[in-house]
Parts: C-alpha cells; structure tokens; sequence
C-alpha cells in the first residue's frame, strides 16, 4: 500500500499547482510525468494503478501518470513534467468542471487515455 500513499501525494502536488499557478488556472490536467531512479522505492505499474484510482476525485480524473527510469537518479521519484490542455468549452469554465463534464463516466475517460 506504499504506491497508494505516494501517488495520493504526487495527486496533491499537482493539484496545489494546479491550483494556484495562474497559468494553469484554465486549463485540465492530463498527464504526470514520473521520473524514477533504481532501485525502485514503489512499483512504477502498481503506483500508475492507484494514481488512475486516486485521480477519479479530482477535477481531472481522466489525467494519466506515466512512470520513466531515470540512469541519474537514485532511489528517487521527481515529477518531471505536467501535461495540459485548454478546456474544452467556457461552460466547462464557468461551471467549474475543470473539464470533468468530458470525463463524466469511465468509458469516456478510457478512451481518453
């Protein structure tokens, strides 16, 4: 259960950037980056499936993590890289959706991903 505690704080990360950066105030998350060094401190396959569990109650819960291997790194994990897109229409804005109407059922958001 240690990927569980770790991509709900990657989750949180991103959202407080999210959040708070006003560049990305009108924009969806729809991908994380995860740089990881040997050897692993959590499995990358295993801390992808409780981030894609853990990211359905966020504002963006069709946004996807994806695990790289660092050479450099030790037994670290860094955010490398944030993905985003606009929202899809100005309702989605005013309506605070954050682009989850898009998302609304899993179906949708597996054919996002």
């Amino acid at each position: 259960m240690h990927e569980s505690s770790k991509a709900q704080q990657i989750i949180e990360i991103v959202s407080e950037l999210m959040t708070t950066d006003p560049t990305l105030a009108k924009k969806k998350l729809t991908k994380v980056t995860l740089e990881m060094g040997r050897p692993y401190i959590v499995s990358p396959d295993s801390l992808e499936f409780y981030f894609a569990e853990l990211i359905k109650i966020t504002p963006w819960p069709c946004a996807t993590l994806s695990c790289i291997e660092s050479k450099e790194l030790g037994p670290e994990l860094i955010i490398k890289s944030i993905e985003v897109d606009d929202l899809d229409t100005q309702e989605d804005l005013a309506d605070g959706n954050h682009g989850t109407k898009k998302c609304s059922d899993q179906e949708q958001c597996d054919r996002e991903r």
